[in-house]
């Protein structure tokens, strides 16, 4: 069993060799071949994993997806399970399928992915929720997940700002905007800033945010409103935010 184990391990370097070298469709050819005979499960796996980056090369990406499918679905407890895991959930996300890269995701444990590649997938797993309207709260615990592994920090706070907008957070709308969001319109920003403040009852606050935005945006009008309101219920707001 050594010296077969050994054979086999000698044809899938051979593979291995083959699209190391750009060779995909020879690649596939060998393991077309090697499939056909008689082969341990871990090397079925293997050969599963290979196949997959070898129809990617090729841009072939639905037989890579049904390869890697294959080998989650027949193999899971192989050590190339995992790899063929993450390789579906980059190759759906840049087909913009997030319903897919949530269906991985889910079955993924990404604290046991290398360091550099946690942020990525994190990330792409908030933003396929937030494509496929998934509930708030969940999309928002997925966002600040990627943000503790060190995901775009720009990317996450837009998000994070309007996806606390729509849950009514605002202690933490005010946390991650309280040095503006890069990215997002500043006037926005100030106005939801304004009624935030509004709301936890610091008039001074929201007649400084409300400044921001300036007469000649569409906003303008709204803003005003906020301003008058934390003016009505403190007068003396004016002069605190002088």
């Amino acid at each position: 069993p050594a010296v077969a184990a050994d054979a086999e391990e000698a044809q899938f370097n051979v593979v291995v060799s083959l699209y190391n070298a750009g060779q995909w469709e020879a690649a596939l050819k060998k393991i077309g071949e090697r499939e056909a005979t008689d082969l341990s499960d871990a090397m079925r796996a293997r050969y599963l994993y290979v196949k997959g980056l070898s129809h990617e090369k090729g841009s072939q990406l639905d037989q890579a997806a049904a390869a890697w499918g294959q080998l989650i679905a027949k193999y899971p407890a192989a050590d190339d399970a995992a790899k063929a895991r993450v390789a579906v959930i980059y190759l759906e996300y840049g087909r913009g399928k997030s319903a897919a890269v949530v269906a991985q995701c889910k079955d993924l444990n990404i604290d046991t992915l290398p360091k550099g590649e946690r942020s990525n997938v994190a990330l792409m797993y908030a933003e396929a929720l937030l494509a496929t309207n998934a509930d708030v709260a969940a999309t928002i615990a997925a966002y600040e997940k990627a943000k503790a592994y060190g995901a775009d920090g720009n990317v996450v706070a837009q998000r994070l700002f309007i996806l606390y907008m729509k849950q009514g957070a605002r202690d933490k709308l005010l946390a991650v905007s309280a040095n503006g969001v890069p990215g997002l319109d500043a006037a926005v920003v100030a106005l939801a800033r304004a009624e935030a403040l509004l709301a936890t009852g610091k008039p001074a606050e929201v007649l400084a945010e409300t400044k921001k935005v300036a007469d000649s945006h569409a906003l303008y009008p709204r803003a005003n409103y906020a301003a008058a309101q934390a003016l009505i219920a403190a007068p003396g707001a004016r002069a605190d935010a002088a």
